[in-house]
């Protein structure tokens, strides 16, 4: 990474030793236009929500079927209760709020952490149904691997359980059908640049695991 303001270049971890120094923030020409992913305001009814980063204090949050950087739809409130019922992958569970950050409406669904795209998909990389899936049981509701580009927008996958392959949208019809699979124990909702995620060119800042002092100047940088 090179630092915008301190000029310097350093390497930073990706996962190495289970560390993840950087999370990513939007390409400055896009920041006026792209509203944040994780929004402050308590989620509702109707809203496109993900996990928080502290949702590991709520036991039973990491049972339902939303996993870090996963999108899933407040579907139903419950009268006299503070839960809320949220669909995701053909799932529906209910979680505390405080467990939930809500996606802003107008967000592009290429911002959210964990999409694949044209731009970030990679072959050999793990990934699931994502936001947009409407494929049916053909993942056999499990996890498979990129075996490349179909052609632009599109991701071709192999399934693991199904033995399935096909072809899947990763920004055609600004659809996203796919999200990068990212071990849970190195997972963090906000844009954590993981080795699935990282490419050339991304726009980042210090992330959790942050500990090389003042090398970023205290702002953000570019992925070389």
């Amino acid at each position: 990474v090179k630092w915008d303001r301190s000029g310097d270049t350093y390497g930073c971890r990706v996962g190495h030793d289970g560390a993840h120094d950087l999370v990513l923030v939007a390409q400055k020409s896009q920041a006026s236009a792209v509203p944040p992913v994780a929004s402050a305001r308590a989620p509702g009814l109707g809203d496109s929500v993900v996990l928080a980063v502290g949702y590991k204090t709520f036991s039973d949050a990491s049972r339902g079927p939303l996993t870090p950087g996963n999108v899933g739809k407040v579907v139903k409130t419950k009268a006299g209760s503070k839960r809320l019922k949220v669909s995701a992958g053909g799932r529906e569970w209910w979680y505390d709020p405080e467990a939930l950050r809500v996606v802003d409406a107008g967000t592009p669904k290429a911002a959210v952490v964990g999409v694949v795209t044209a731009a970030s998909l990679r072959k050999g990389a793990r990934v699931k149904r994502g936001p947009d899936w409407k494929w049916g049981g053909q993942d056999g509701q499990g996890e498979g691997v990129i075996l490349g580009a179909f052609c632009d927008g599109w991701a071709w996958v192999k399934w693991d359980r199904s033995g399935e392959t096909n072809s899947y949208r990763a920004g055609q019809e600004d659809a996203y059908d796919l999200v990068f699979v990212v071990p849970e124990s190195q997972a963090v909702v906000g844009g954590v640049v993981t080795a699935d995620s990282l490419r050339a060119g991304a726009r980042v800042k210090r992330g959790p695991d942050w500990e090389w002092g003042a090398q970023d100047g205290h702002g953000e940088g570019v992925i070389l």
